[in-house]
């Protein structure tokens, strides 16, 4: 038997790892979870045909949600620790971090539907496929989404002297 058939979903990696990332803030758990989306991916692809992007997603999405539950149990287990910062990123980390607090006062809907495109790459017709809705669907919700993320932007500041 060729396991030819998996390549095909293996361009999606990337994406999946990035979404994982955004939910769960640390790295090398969304890897994890992503090779466990993978893992289930491959046992259960005769069984769950047709597979579809939203089929990845919504497995990783679980998974996430999961790693999210078993984290509150066990908050020492996930302890992070900072990133290193050195002045020349300080400006991109602070953008980062204001982007990061304001898609938090998003409502999760809204929140996930601007992650999956603009740090996923999820196109409108990947969004309507994972999110299980028409792509009419994801245009508007992508359109209010990003009303509500400018409603909310203050724009970090550079530190006075």
């Amino acid at each position: 038997m060729t396991d030819e058939w998996i390549h095909e979903w293996i361009q999606w990696s990337d994406r999946l790892v990035r979404v994982a990332y955004l939910m769960i803030g640390d790295r090398d758990l969304a890897q994890d979870v992503v090779q466990e989306t993978y893992l289930r991916l491959y046992k259960h692809h005769e069984a769950h045909r047709p597979i579809s992007v939203g089929w990845l997603y919504g497995v990783t999405r679980n998974l996430c949600r999961d790693a999210l539950r078993q984290r509150r149990r066990i908050p020492e287990l996930f302890a992070m620790e900072p990133e290193d910062t050195t002045p020349a990123f300080e400006g991109t980390i602070t953008k980062s971090l204001a982007i990061r607090e304001t898609l938090a006062t998003l409502s999760p809907r809204d929140r996930e539907c601007l992650w999956l495109y603009y740090y996923a790459d999820f196109s409108t017709n990947d969004l309507a496929h994972a999110l299980r809705i028409s792509k009419a669907a994801v245009r508007a919700r992508l359109h209010r989404a990003r009303q509500r993320f400018a409603e909310n932007w203050e724009e970090p500041h550079a530190e006075k002297s």
